[in-house]
């Protein structure tokens, strides 16, 4: 028995620990829990909750922000391909985007340029290019075991 997350980051963990070794013989509570409140295990903890993906408080922040800019952005993105689509003048745009906040759409107001209109069409002309060139490709598998135990995998 060892304890899988002080193996994990060795840089940190206390390598003279019974369970970072692994414990072959017989296994006694206390040391368990002695190790468990170890200050080198606490901090091994610490390391994995924060590089683990959806943990950690800095990484949820981070998350929240960038799912609140995507709701504020979509709808500018929407409006910004809608111009494109009907080879509208810019111009429109504006009136159009006062239009869907009437609508109670929340719309960004950093963005409200003829530079920030060109820069949504060209990011959504640039993911047109890429999208378009895609094909696509199905693959199907199918596997069996014989009688002798043999493994069949037809692809």
């Amino acid at each position: 028995m060892f304890c899988e997350v002080c193996r994990e980051y060795p840089s940190i963990a206390d390598h003279n620990s019974k369970l970072y070794e692994g414990v072959t013989g017989s296994k006694r509570i206390e040391s368990v829990q002695s190790h468990e409140s170890s200050k080198y295990h606490l901090l091994c903890i610490q390391r994995k909750e924060v590089t683990e993906k959806d943990t950690g408080p800095m990484f949820v922040a981070l998350k929240k922000q960038a799912e609140n800019m995507d709701d504020q952005l979509k709808p500018m993105f929407n409006t910004a391909f809608y111009v494109a689509k009907q080879k509208l003048p810019f111009r429109s745009l504006e009136g159009l985007i006062e239009h869907q906040e009437k609508n109670g759409i929340k719309m960004q107001t950093q963005y409200r340029n003829d530079k920030g209109y060109k820069a949504f069409v060209q990011a959504i002309a640039e993911v047109e290019k890429k999208t378009s060139r895609l094909q696509d490709v199905s693959l199907m598998g199918d596997g069996s075991t014989d009688i002798s135990v043999t493994e069949h995998e037809n692809v």
